[in-house]
Formats: structure tokens, sequence, C-alpha cells
């Protein structure tokens, strides 16, 4: 399987190749009919496709469709990624009812009879945005809405949501919210652990304690990719090729050495969507 949606102005022999992903073809049908109670798949239709998964419907005998997503090798970390997929739709679906897919079966491992990584979900009813005519004043309301509560959501630590059981016990000792905040059924199941930005790169991917930790972690990554891409054909036809590493790498360690004066009381009173506490005056970036 490769990606077919999409064509490139650049390279366009090497996007696809780094999306592509060999499996069992007949084995997402099977582990969707176990999970949903059927006997048999009786036939799996494309659905959709974006840069990083690629998203099949599956009919099972007794009339039921449910969604098979396979990731592309792109898609994130391996394990960790799919693991945080599934968690975070459970976070957002307990916490705040949202209309999201119920995951039915998933694998973090390509160690499977499908021969990958796979979630294997509800399928939603309804319609995609794009598709309709007009977009109505109380479907913005509802929106904005949601979007307020998802900010308004403080957490102990930087990084991505995960299932208690797929952190370090030292992590999972870690509350999910910040101080103060009180508990519910989600964070008695769910943590917060690694970040699972930059799929190819050994980074320090926290969870970070502090917004400094955490720009700092992102400058060192920005200054990693830097590096990594460099010397890629991609990248030198790109127009900031004529310029050194050095040049390159400033811009982003500039930006991490006056990180703390964006939260200077100085300047405003401040408290970082994700972070336990205020954060006034924390450390420079060494």
């Amino acid at each position: 399987m490769a990606c077919r949606a999409f064509r490139w102005l650049n390279n366009e022999r090497a996007h696809p190749s780094i999306r592509r992903l060999d499996f069992n073809i007949e084995a997402p049908g099977d582990r969707a009919a176990k999970a949903t109670g059927a006997a048999e798949c009786t036939n799996m239709v494309f659905e959709a496709e974006g840069g990083f998964n690629r998203a099949s419907r599956v009919i099972m005998d007794n009339g039921r469709q449910v969604i098979a997503r396979i990731p592309f090798p792109n898609a994130g970390p391996q394990r960790i990624t799919t693991q945080s997929q599934v968690a975070t739709m459970d976070f957002v679906h307990t916490r705040f009812r949202a209309p999201v897919p119920n995951v039915l079966a998933y694998e973090a491992s390509r160690d499977n009879p499908v021969g990958c990584e796979y979630i294997i979900m509800e399928r939603c009813t309804g319609s995609v945005v794009e598709s309709q005519d007009g977009i109505t004043d109380g479907f913005l309301n509802d929106l904005a809405d949601f979007q307020v509560k998802l900010a308004a959501t403080t957490f102990s630590q930087y990084g991505s949501i995960y299932h208690k059981e797929h952190v370090s016990s030292e992590l999972e000792a870690r509350p999910l919210y910040s101080d103060g905040a009180p508990d519910d059924e989600c964070s008695q199941r769910l943590k917060v652990g690694p970040s699972v930005e930059r799929a190819r790169m050994d980074i320090d991917r926290g969870p970070w304690r502090d917004v400094n930790s955490y720009l700092c972690a992102a400058v060192a990554c920005e200054a990693g990719w830097i590096r990594f891409h460099l010397n890629t054909p991609q990248a030198q036809v790109q127009l900031g090729a004529k310029h050194t590493l050095g040049q390159h790498i400033s811009l982003p360690s500039n930006a991490g050495s006056v990180s703390h004066l964006l939260f200077s009381p100085k300047i405003h009173n401040i408290t970082p969507l994700s972070s336990p506490i205020p954060t006034f005056m924390p450390p420079t970036c060494s």
C-alpha cells in the first residue's frame, strides 16, 4: 500500500515511497469482524487518505460498517503514536462527550496478523463540513464552545496522552491534570507521556513539567531536524539552501535563549495551556 491521493511538485518519487506499507489485506477485515461480533467481513472499501493514514470502510455480513485506519510509516514514532491516538480519542469522548468514534480494537505493534499497526473504530455518521453548501451560526458556536473547553483543560505536564498501562511507573504516579483540578474518570485511566512529534528522530520527547523545558526541547528538536535534512535532495532545491548549517541553527537557538522573556511578569501574566502552574521567570536555555 502506498499513498495515492496526492501528487508532489518536488521529489515526486520519494514521497510515495516513505508512505509505502506492506500488510495482509484480508487481516483488517478479520480483525474487524472479531471486534464487532460478526461472522465475517464481506467487503472492504477505500474511504479516505491523508498524508499519514489510510482509512477503509469494512462491511460485515450482519450489515455493520466500521473503519480500519492504517498509518503510513511517516505517521509518527512506532508504537507510541498509535497508543496516544487511541488514548486521546478516549479522553475527548469521555471528558467532553464529543462525537468521536469509539475504538473497537487496535494494535500498536507490527507483530500481529495484519502485519502493521492499525485502529478499528466505529464509523461516524453525517457529512463532512467541506461538503456542505454553507456553515450555520449554530455549528460555529458549537465548535467555538468545544475549543474553549479544550483550552480550559490544563495538564500536569507537556506531552501526549496515553492510557496509564502504556507509560512508565514514574509517569503513572503523576496526576493527569494540573494542581487543583478535580479528578474525573479520565484522570484514573489516562496519563501524560512522551510527545509523538518527529517520527524518525531520536529526540527528547518529554514529558516536560514546565514551559521552559518544553521550549528548550522544541528548539533542540528543530535544530536536529535541520541537521538531519540539510543535505537531502529536497533541501537543496529550497530557498534556504544558500545558507550554512550554522546560520540555519542560529535562528531556533536564538529563539530558545530568550524564551524566558516570553513569560516574564514584566510583560504579561500568563498561564500557558497544559502548564501545571503560571510560569513567570523560568531559567534560560543552556
